[in-house]
């Protein structure tokens, strides 16, 4: 009896929200989606093992993905991408909340109107968190918050990181600002970058390799590479692979890297080796030996990140206030009628059957899930 009364309601009240005529439209979905395992952009391009090298400024990013790719000229290419661990990233719905957001921020930080600028700020951080924080947008309504010259990520307090996240999604979201959220991890730092020549040539017996931050600054340690025991170790991993001394000659004046007779080491490698091999071999002889990976990777690809996870790509929330009820229903049933347009996000969530089509099928479905005759849109 229950479940029919359940069926009866469903019905009552989907013939209220149903349109008259049915408006689809395509909806439109990220072009890139960052995983932690695999990337659609990189589909077709060469994974390599990184052995936990950081690629670019590490202090903030672990454990790049980095792919091989061939350019037209046949000189190989690196392509990586890593978590960015202290950003959080959100699009408001428009310009004119940017003041609305500023008071749903001062709730964790509460002098930050008076650091509060149009085209982004600085803020120094006191108490619970160490280092300053830089809030940015964009012409797309998108704005950035990232920490800087802290510990853990820039956040000493894992408990008010979590906090913070938790609560500007749970705020912005319920103050119907956003279109989009994408918390820690989330997003992922994107570079290209190449080698000029061999992977493994050009060692100095002394390196300085990257050991942290002190006050804020980047420090960096001098080590002295024990050939010896570089040799002994691809003696038992990679058979073949020899430590050679020699002295650096520069065939063209431009090319000039060392002075004239620097004596340098090598790693002589088999022909049977490929590029991908080499690096990989690079990459591995990093953490245990501090050998440099010495590929060049361009900044400015940083200013287009990689997506993840949309926290508020939520199955039948169409109003994008992290709740499921009526009002969703309604909202679909508005822009299938014309009455609305829907973001992205929004036309997602509406896309129960996910064909790509919000339409009266996903808008009855959402209904059913409301009133309980589905459990996770499944019938029960």
């Amino acid at each position: 009896m229950k479940k029919t009364m359940k069926r009866m309601l469903a019905s009552l009240l989907a013939a209220v929200c149903l349109p008259l005529t049915g408006v689809t439209a395509s909806a439109d979905s990220l072009d890139r989606c960052w995983g932690t395992d695999t990337h659609e952009a990189f589909d077709g391009l060469d994974p390599v093992n990184t052995y936990g090298w950081n690629s670019y400024d590490g202090y903030f990013r672990t454990k790049p993905m980095t792919f091989l790719k061939y350019p037209v000229s046949g000189d190989p290419w690196v392509i990586s991408a890593s978590p960015m661990e202290n950003r959080i990233q959100f699009t408001l719905r428009s310009a004119e909340d940017a003041e609305a957001m500023v008071g749903v921020m001062e709730q964790f930080f509460p002098d930050i109107r008076a650091s509060y600028h149009p085209e982004g700020w600085w803020y120094d951080s006191e108490g619970r968190t160490d280092g300053r924080w830089y809030f940015h947008g964009d012409n797309n309504n998108t704005w950035v918050l990232e920490h800087y010259n802290g510990t853990e990520y820039g956040i000493p307090d894992p408990a008010f990181k979590e906090e913070l996240e938790s609560g500007l999604l749970h705020d912005l979201a319920k103050s119907h600002l956003i279109t989009s959220f994408y918390g820690w991890g989330a997003t992922a730092f994107y570079s290209t970058g190449g080698y000029d020549g061999e992977v493994l040539n050009d060692y100095l017996d002394t390196n300085s390799f990257y050991a942290g931050r002190e006050n804020g600054e980047a420090v960096f340690s001098e080590y002295t590479i024990d050939w010896d025991a570089v040799q002994a170790y691809l003696d038992e991993h990679h058979p073949g692979c020899q430590v050679e001394r020699y002295e650096y000659h520069a065939e063209r004046e431009e090319s000039r890297l060392y002075d004239e007779g620097t004596s340098l080491t090598r790693i002589v490698t088999p022909d049977t080796m490929t590029y991908k091999d080499k690096f990989e071999l690079a990459c591995e002889l990093y953490e245990p030996f501090h050998m440099p990976v010495d590929v060049l990777f361009l900044e400015e690809a940083s200013s287009d990140p990689l997506l993840g996870h949309n926290s508020l790509e939520n199955k039948g929330d169409v109003t994008l206030d992290l709740e499921l009820d009526i009002m969703d229903v309604i909202a679909a049933n508005k822009y299938l009628v014309g009455a609305s347009t829907l973001c992205d996000t929004a036309k997602k969530n509406a896309d129960i059957s996910g064909d790509g089509t919000p339409d009266t099928t996903d808008s009855l479905a959402i209904m059913k899930e409301i009133v309980g005759i589905t459990e996770d849109f499944q019938e029960t």
